[in-house]
């Protein structure tokens, strides 16, 4: 810096004849995969407790290809435009997942944690949802309520009264999954979280793209899935089909980054009165499976 203040050209020369002692060093944490034995042991432990190394599906024709939401790198995402199911299908993997004795966390931005709770029940005892939500007799809705109570079962819920804010950061969903020992993270909308080192020069697409990917790493370092809604969007600017409209994994709304992170994509589509699920991405299993429910939510 002296040299500098007497004369930038001999400032200038003295780095360019120290450039082989500025080099940068950096110590990379690399495995020789032919010496390591970490995925033989993981894959003994697959042997001998295969059942738990997946968190079931609310279908059980999508878990037989699927085989559930995998324990450990796992983005897994459900696709569709607005009012298809996105949620609902939440709600019933949250139920699923309660059901078969996991901790369940789920950040729920658009509901709050009494009409998450009421869409629970709905899962849970084939309830209708607008009987609860208009307040008409239930006949057995007390007596099921005082069974749950009794429960081992455990679901978390955290919606933005809790938070006092519109977003969640990937950060506070790390305190959420510590705090609460989760076995499974739902999120009823990714473009609800904002990724930790977040500016407002960022663009939708960059924070999203961030966001899936530092979702994927939870995951990853706490061995739990990480599940999230995210909002489809109309190509109207391609010749397609009705059915074809979010057949693909370009059909994300705001960030094709996410798609390259997430590990598993199942679009929802209307077909004439059913809904079709289509298996869009998946790193793990075979890609275009599709199922077909005549199913009301």
């Amino acid at each position: 810096s002296g040299l500098f203040e007497q004369n930038a050209n001999l400032g200038a020369e003295f780095l360019l004849s120290h450039l082989d002692y500025l080099q940068p060093t950096y110590e990379l944490n690399c495995v020789d995969i032919i010496h390591d034995t970490s995925r033989l042991e993981a894959y003994k432990q697959r042997i001998n407790n295969g059942q738990r190394n997946f968190i079931p599906l609310p279908f059980e024709e999508m878990n037989r290809e699927l085989y559930g939401y995998q324990r450990g790198e796992e983005l897994f995402l459900w696709l569709a435009l607005s009012g298809l199911g996105k949620s609902q299908c939440i709600v019933m993997s949250m139920e699923r997942a309660s059901r078969e004795g996991y901790r369940v966390g789920c950040y729920s931005p658009e509901l709050s944690t009494e009409r998450m709770g009421l869409r629970y029940d709905s899962a849970r005892e084939h309830i209708p949802n607008s009987a609860l939500n208009k307040g008409l007799l239930v006949p057995g809705y007390e007596k099921y309520y005082d069974n749950m109570l009794k429960s081992n079962e455990h679901i978390f819920v955290l919606d933005n009264a809790s938070l006092g804010s519109g977003m969640i950061t990937v950060q506070q969903c790390i305190n959420f999954v510590k705090s609460n020992r989760l076995d499974i993270l739902f999120i009823d909308g990714i473009v609800y979280v904002r990724p930790i080192g977040w500016h407002n020069r960022m663009t939708q697409a960059e924070s999203m793209g961030l966001v899936g990917r530092q979702l994927f790493q939870l995951s990853k370092e706490y061995n739990i899935p990480v599940v999230c809604a995210v909002q489809a969007r109309r190509r109207s600017n391609e010749k397609r089909t009705e059915e074809e409209t979010i057949s693909d994994s370009q059909s994300v709304f705001g960030s094709f980054e996410l798609t390259q992170a997430a590990t598993r994509i199942v679009s929802i589509n209307r077909s004439a009165s059913a809904l079709k699920f289509c298996n869009v991405k998946s790193r793990y299993t075979k890609e275009g499976n599709s199922w077909l429910y005549n199913y009301d939510f």
